[in-house]
């Protein structure tokens, strides 16, 4: 189980999310009412599935010893959140594979990016629980 925890680090918007020992700074865009300081929400959770991704695939190429050299991931976010509450959320993924790969290596490569812990848990039911914590 992961845990991740958010603790106000200036008078605005920015946060501090720390996750075990890592630090990052979230903040919202300046036309928002934030600094712009930081990576938004939105585009931490874009980072996941791209991290996630990216990482998933160049573990795969190394145990089957495959000539990848470096799996890149682009993804896209859209939300109809501020528009339209019933328009989905897509994440476009754009990966690029780095190596002397064949076509078959390519598309394999490809359904294993399909199948990253962060993808599976974003296209599974999600349930989210929100109850007051005590500091």
């Amino acid at each position: 189980m992961e845990t991740v925890r958010t603790r106000r680090a200036a008078n605005d918007l920015r946060y501090t999310v720390k996750a075990r020992q890592h630090e990052i700074t979230t903040d919202a865009e300046i036309n928002d009412g934030g600094t712009d300081l930081g990576a938004t929400p939105h585009e931490l959770l874009a980072a996941a599935l791209a991290g996630c991704t990216s990482i998933t695939v160049q573990m795969y190429a190394n145990r089957k010893g495959g000539p990848l050299k470096s799996c890149d991931t682009e993804v896209r976010l859209t939300s109809g959140e501020k528009t339209d509450v019933n328009s989905p959320t897509v994440f476009e993924v754009k990966v690029w594979l780095e190596g002397e790969l064949t076509v078959e290596q390519r598309e394999r490569l490809l359904e294993i990016a399909n199948r990253c812990p962060v993808h599976r848990a974003l296209t599974r039911p999600i349930s989210i629980r929100v109850s007051a914590g005590q500091l």
